[in-house]
């Protein structure tokens, strides 16, 4: 929402069809087993714009991640000159209307990535039902036009505006859109690794890969300080589960448990017991290189696992079998 860079250069408008064929047939949207974004997109927000899209029919993963990098080149602290706020730019007014929880910590704030990526995912779905009926440009287009210039300005011309910036925008954002550099595709196989060592039938409501993705949007927050049980049975989407970390170790089947290893697979948990932690143990997760995610030392942080100050209270890692609700 937000102006583009002054220099950028402006460009004609007109998407060819074969590239919207592209973008919105060739890919679905929220396709299974779509677990990431090509690499112009940062990792830690995968998870977010995939589920934005996934929301939305004909709101394909590939424009929001082009129009997020457009607005703010992924940063989640960017205010413009006009006032405009988060790795999505709303204005105030606009954020009191769409503001959303979208990690359901009970806050809506448009400089939370999860938030204003959610609020986006509404907001553009509510401008694709606002212009499917009119005619002569394809609605995803004009979508962005309202997101650009409000939905006012695409109502008076009854299409995209002819305001430079505008045409820029939507031309900007469609081209990336169909660059392999904002793709969807499959998360790398090795990535699942450990969900294969569950339990027969026992799935949590993320998957590993889906977890880290949401533990790496949460570094440098303090909202879970103190609390990684808590951050930990989030990241794999429950809402509640045990009330001490050492028990997700010690309430397993032992065959799960892999002690004193550090060298987890990717989207394993480390568990500490109950030396910890005030008596509650310790809980976090791996990212498959040695360093994990944790709530340690006050924000959320990435760390070296043989760094963390209790190593001789480690029980090991193990696959998330998390028993939450």
């Amino acid at each position: 929402m937000k102006g583009l860079a002054a220099g950028v250069l402006g460009v004609v408008l007109g998407i060819p069809a074969l590239l919207l064929v592209v973008l919105i047939g060739g890919v679905s949207p929220g396709a299974a087993g779509a677990t990431a974004l090509g690499p112009a997109v940062p990792a830690a927000y995968h998870l977010a714009i995939l589920a934005a899209s996934a929301s939305c029919p004909g709101l394909p993963a590939p424009v929001l991640a082009a129009q997020i990098d457009t607005e703010s080149g992924f940063n989640p602290r960017a205010v413009s000159p006009a006032g405009a706020q988060g790795i999505a730019q709303f204005m105030p007014g606009t954020w009191t209307t769409w503001g959303t929880d979208g990690n359901g910590d009970g806050f809506k704030d448009p400089f939370d990535p999860d938030d204003a990526i959610a609020a986006q995912g509404r907001f553009m779905c509510a401008l694709l039902e606002q212009f499917k009926t009119m005619k002569g440009t394809p609605v995803i287009e004009l979508a962005l036009a309202a997101y650009n210039a409000g939905p006012g300005a695409v109502d008076t011309y009854h299409g995209i505006p002819p305001y430079p910036e505008t045409r820029t925008y939507v031309t900007a954002i469609m081209t990336k859109a169909a660059s392999p550099d904002f793709a969807v595709a499959p998360a790398a196989a090795a990535n699942g690794k450990v969900d294969t060592m569950m339990p027969k039938g026992v799935t949590n409501p993320r998957t590993s890969e889906q977890a880290v993705q949401w533990a790496l949007r949460m570094v440098g927050e303090y909202q879970y300080s103190g609390h990684c049980l808590r951050f930990v049975t989030l990241a794999y989407g429950y809402s509640a589960g045990l009330s001490y970390a050492y028990q997700v170790w010690e309430t397993s089947p032992e065959y799960l448990h892999h002690p004193k290893d550090l060298n987890p697979p990717r989207g394993a948990v480390l568990v500490w017991d109950p030396r910890t932690g005030d008596g509650a143990g310790h809980i976090a997760i791996a990212l498959g290189d040695g360093r994990m995610v944790t709530t340690t030392g006050g924000a959320i942080s990435i760390m070296k696992i043989d760094a963390y100050i209790d190593m001789g209270y480690y029980y090991g890692w193990m696959p998330p079998y998390i028993q939450g609700t």
